[in-house]
């Protein structure tokens, strides 16, 4: 799945476009927002928590990890 990137004038027609449905419906902007962000939340949290709950290497580690590998191509330059 590809990301599509959206240019700030397309965000604006976007916002703008929903503002003006809103406003007919009797909605409010913000509610909306709110709303979606919660929908996206709540579709999203097992992701999100996968990708909270892995580790991160610590520095020392991939500090470690270089170290091995500048030293086999040491090595194998020699």
């Amino acid at each position: 799945m590809g990301i599509k990137k959206i240019s700030k004038q397309e965000i604006k027609e976007k916002t703008e476009a929903v503002k003006k449905i809103l406003d007919i419906k009797g909605g409010l902007y913000e509610e909306w927002l709110l709303e979606k962000q919660t929908e996206f939340i709540n579709e999203n949290i097992s992701f999100l928590i996968e990708m909270a709950g892995k580790k991160e290497p610590k520095e020392t580690e991939q500090i470690e990890e270089t170290k091995i590998e500048n030293n086999s191509e040491n090595k194998n330059n020699i």
